[in-house]
């Protein structure tokens, strides 16, 4: 009974620990965008973690970013992958550049190309590596 007591309060200790060390790391580390890429990332199906990463190493956040190659915003969508997104899915939407310095747009977009790398490479590691280096680049 006393081994049940103390390994009780052990996880308690823990787990009070462990909750310490979230909020610890929302305060210093807060995410930016955090609901757009919950949403999105859910919406299409690849974990948070994933999108705030891409957007990381891409943009360092940087809403207006854009690349020598002319890739736009947040997670450096180009206007013509965003184009092609948007007529594989039948989206009928008129996007534009500016379009795409919308953090709200160009992650929905992001989410989306990267949701289609996913699904055509059947892997996240090669999904990313033609994110990042462009679809036909990308041998399997």
């Amino acid at each position: 009974m006393k081994k049940l007591a103390i390994l009780l309060i052990a996880s308690f200790i823990f787990a009070l620990g462990l909750s310490a060390y979230k909020t610890f790391q929302a305060i210093t580390h807060p995410i930016k965008y955090e609901s757009l890429i919950i949403t999105n990332a859910e919406k299409f199906s690849i974990p948070s973690y994933i999108v705030a990463s891409v957007i990381n190493v891409e943009s360092s956040y940087k809403e207006d970013a854009v690349s020598n190659k002319n890739a736009l915003g947040l997670m450096q969508i180009k206007l013509s992958t965003a184009q092609y997104m948007n007529e594989y899915y039948n989206l009928n939407e008129n996007i534009n550049e500016n379009d795409l310095l919308s953090a709200k747009k160009n992650i929905e977009f992001g989410c989306r190309y990267l949701n289609y790398l996913i699904n055509k490479f059947e892997n996240i590691y090669t999904a990313l590596s033609a994110y990042n280096a462009g679809e036909t680049r990308v041998r399997v």
